[in-house]
């Protein structure tokens, strides 16, 4: 087992599959599948396609051990007619998708074989399982997480990649840090004044993708921003102390926050996505 394999398959056990399953990442997402992730399709339709089809099938568990066949009926329905669509959509897809098992479950409905019912639902559920061991993590990656490969951040001088941005804000940071131990205050001013420029930068490039205000604000609002005054506070009052504690506190508040929801992730899906990875 390689050790991407094997970084995958600890990530996916603590974070991705409840079922602890080892998932495998010698696979390629068909290309027809992009067609029902956003930005090509204006909704996630294959993802709440799988929302929908959880839901059928507890239901239909559930109305089994009730002895319920309206419900079964009704939710079985709805399932079997999801589950059809599903080689339409990724016709790639559809010798692995095992229609067998749903026409088994279509039978058994139409006869109201409860026990049979309960047995097809269940291989279904094992056919899922089958299917997103494979692609789920993925997919996930390829369609549902940031590719900061292809954001870039500006000023009115420059235009900066993501990781280049990145690596520019770091050295910000630690300039000040940096300056205030050896006492350079001036020094310190200035690489404070420069590290919040960038903050701004780096909060117009948020806003394109977080429509909404709270992840902005989780991030570099006001918590943040009474962080940062009271590093120039310590500043001008040339207090070491002060300035090391404000500044790891914004440390956490921007970098840590941050990071801790895109930069995983953002690392892994480099690693399995972008071609020639390795090298």
């Amino acid at each position: 087992m390689s050790r991407f394999h094997v970084l995958i398959t600890l990530l996916s056990i603590l974070f991705f599959t409840p079922q602890s399953l080892a998932i495998e990442v010698d696979n390629e997402l068909p290309d027809s599948l992009g067609k029902w992730y956003k930005p090509e399709n204006k909704r996630q339709v294959w993802l709440h396609t799988m929302f929908g089809m959880r839901r059928e099938i507890q239901a239909v568990e559930e109305y089994v051990n009730q002895k319920n066949i309206d419900g079964i009926n009704k939710w079985s329905e709805r399932l079997i007619t999801h589950y059809r669509k599903l080689p339409k959509m990724v016709p790639e897809w559809e010798d692995r998708l095992g229609m067998n098992v749903i026409d088994a479950l279509e039978e058994s409905v139409k006869n109201q074989e409860l026990s049979s019912i309960r047995f097809n639902t269940r291989q279904l559920q094992k056919q899922c399982r089958s299917c997103h061991k494979k692609y789920r993590v993925l997919a996930s990656l390829r369609y549902r997480s940031a590719n900061f490969s292809e954001l870039i951040i500006s000023n009115q001088h420059k235009d900066y990649k993501y990781a280049r941005f990145m690596k520019i804000l770091s050295r910000s940071l630690n300039r000040i840090r940096i300056a205030a131990e050896d006492e350079y205050w001036l020094v310190a001013s200035e690489a404070s004044k420069k590290f919040q420029l960038e903050l701004v930068m780096l909060g117009k490039n948020c806003v394109s993708c977080h429509k909404d205000d709270e992840p902005y604000q989780r991030v570099l609002g006001l918590s943040t921003q009474q962080a940062i005054k009271q590093m120039d506070a310590g500043i001008a009052d040339q207090d070491t102390k002060a300035v090391k504690m404000s500044l790891g506190e914004t440390a956490v508040k921007v970098c840590a926050r941050c990071h801790a929801v895109h930069r995983t992730v953002s690392d892994i899906q480099r690693l399995l996505l972008t071609k020639d990875s390795e090298h």
